[in-house]
């Protein structure tokens, strides 16, 4: 006779066999459930030859649409894929490089759908070593025509430059840029300043010596201008109120409004009368690059208002 344990062991039999079938079952589906998604694949070279170098049609980075297990493809998302593209077979010119073939060798386990862009064509040329003369130019300023350098000289006077061969053979001079500074107008200055270069040009050095001297050709403008006290806080009669400046200003600037408005006539700080009438002179302003010639009358009279 059997006890009433029997039965209850082979129902857990049962569900322990039925659990284990259930799970195979789950995982079988799933594992080969198919589907498909779009990864980034990082695009490395390597192997390209000595004396090349690769202009244009280089791309970072590829995407891929792959086909395959569910499970297997989300382990592909966690993590960065990357491929380095062999270039040993590269000739100067153009060249077609396949990526449809072999885009990925951690994919081959996986179908390969599409390859964005299956394929790349890359301008290659050879590199080119020479040096070339260095120029001091003047750069664009607010003086324009005006500035012009009556002197000036690089040292050294020559930079090696090196890149691809169609942009280094036609180099005939690369300059290297000089401001036109008023302050410093007449005076020979030495500045260390940077060569300008085209793109995918290196060149040693990349910095020189540049002795310059500008001067800024002037013409003479007149103005009348309203006498203005620096006191603001104070209230002061001035006679006369106005005076005719010249100013010899960049001539390229001679009829712009603009910059002859900032040519302004001031009493002089500390020369304002603060009881009866003085004498005062007059203290005018120039913008950048220009010069005073003269200024009439010279002197004012100030008295306080009452």
């Amino acid at each position: 006779m059997s006890s009433d344990n029997e039965p209850r062991a082979v129902n857990w039999k049962y569900l322990l066999i039925s659990l284990g079938m259930a799970l195979l079952l789950w995982y079988t589906v799933n594992a080969r459930e198919q589907i498909e998604r779009v990864v980034e694949v990082r695009l490395d070279y390597k192997g390209l030859p000595e004396g090349l170098v690769v202009t244009s049609g280089q791309v970072s980075k590829i995407t891929v649409r792959l086909r395959g297990p569910m499970e297997l493809l989300r382990s592909l998302s966690s993590r960065e894929l990357f491929y380095a593209l062999d270039l040993s077979g590269l000739t100067k010119g153009s060249n077609v490089v396949s990526l449809t073939s072999d885009p990925v060798p951690e994919l081959r386990a996986i179908q390969v759908v599409e390859v964005n862009p299956p394929r790349l064509t890359l301008t290659v040329d050879e590199i080119l070593e020479r040096h070339v003369p260095v120029v001091p130019r003047l750069g664009a300023s607010l003086f324009g025509d005006a500035a012009r350098m009556v002197e000036a000289r690089a040292d050294p006077g020559q930079v090696l430059a090196r890149g691809p061969a169609a942009a280094v053979a036609p180099l005939r001079e690369l300059a290297v840029e000089v401001s036109a500074d008023g302050s410093s107008e007449g005076l020979l200055v030495r500045d260390t300043l940077p060569v300008l270069t085209p793109p995918g040009v290196d060149i040693s050095p990349e910095s020189v010596t540049v002795w310059r001297r500008v001067i800024l050709a002037r013409k003479n403008v007149s103005l009348q201008r309203e006498v203005l006290s620096y006191d603001a806080a104070s209230e002061f009669d001035i006679r006369p109120g106005r005076v005719s400046v010249v100013v010899a200003v960049p001539e390229s600037l001679a009829h712009d409004a603009d910059y002859l408005a900032r040519v302004q006539a001031h009493v002089k700080p500390g020369e304002v009368a603060t009881e009866g009438e003085t004498t005062a002179p007059v203290d005018v302003r120039v913008p950048q690059g220009a010069r005073l010639i003269r200024v009439t009358p010279g002197e004012v009279k100030v008295s306080p208002r009452p």
